[in-house]
């Protein structure tokens, strides 16, 4: 009896530490959508949350299955593409509005992603 009631203690434990994890992670992943126009750092988000950087890349990739800056990439691409979709706005444009500075390197990002340029994306017709 007292083994059953441990291993359930124990399981309780496990689940609340599973769900601590799950709301680290989704803390930060509001925080990169709330941050999508600028530019965040692996530290910054770690500390946003509390935690060291090593275990906050572990927890994200873990639970995600992606790499934080590569979610957060991925956030600021999907920006970009409504951006695309529905402004007028130039390229140069579209990647400052996504907190991307340079854009030669939000050209080679956008291509990584989407498999086309921006300029190509925007000129398919979409619906």
């Amino acid at each position: 009896m007292r083994h059953l009631l441990g291993s359930i203690v124990l399981l309780q434990n496990e689940n609340a530490q599973g769900e601590k994890k799950k709301e680290y992670i989704e803390r930060s992943m509001c925080y990169m959508f709330e941050h999508v126009h600028s530019s965040l750092t692996l530290e910054e988000l770690a500390q946003h949350v509390h935690l060291s950087k090593p275990h906050f890349i572990h927890l994200f990739k873990q639970i995600t299955g992606y790499a934080p800056i590569d979610y957060y990439m991925r956030l600021k691409i999907q920006q970009a593409c409504q951006y695309l979709d529905l402004t007028e706005q130039s390229v140069k444009e579209v990647s400052r509005s996504v907190g991307i500075h340079d854009p030669y390197y939000f050209s080679r990002v956008f291509r990584k992603f989407m498999g086309r340029s921006p300029s190509e994306y925007r000129k398919i017709k979409k619906g």
